[in-house]
């Protein structure tokens, strides 16, 4: 199967040809957990809006924001989110999807860790299909 040109372009395109052999290919990769701020106002600054800023790596990191927008470009999509690991994204969408009070299906086959979750003051949350609850 051939690779579209257009593709190639979106993958390529934070790296325009510079000097031969001179220039990387690959995005630098940021290995940090925090970001350095000039003093502790700015970085109340930033905390305050962190899922605009780079304070945390866990919620935004320079690498992984060059991923998700390539992601996005390549599925034609509007936005794309990248998680380290299956747990969080099934988290995120627990979280941005129910509220304390709702009820959502399950049983004894679920996720160990799925099944143990629950959202502050609920507990009808974690109930499964199994409990005697009604949903």
């Amino acid at each position: 199967m051939a690779i579209a040109p257009d593709d190639i372009r979106i993958c390529l395109e934070d790296h325009p040809a510079g000097a031969p052999g001179a220039d990387s290919m690959a995005t630098p990769i940021v290995q940090t957990s925090l970001f350095a701020f000039p003093n502790y106002d700015a970085l109340l600054a930033a905390g305050a809006k962190e899922n605009r800023n780079n304070v945390y790596t866990r919620g935004q990191n320079p690498t992984v924001e060059v991923l998700e927008r390539k992601l996005a470009a390549l599925e034609q999509g509007e936005a794309c989110k990248a998680f380290g690991s299956g747990m969080a994204a099934v988290s995120a969408v627990i979280m941005g999807l129910l509220s304390a009070g709702d009820h959502r299906p399950g049983g004894s086959g679920c996720y160990r860790s799925f099944e143990a979750f629950g959202l502050p003051g609920s507990s009808r949350l974690t109930r499964s299909r199994n409990s005697n609850s009604a949903f």
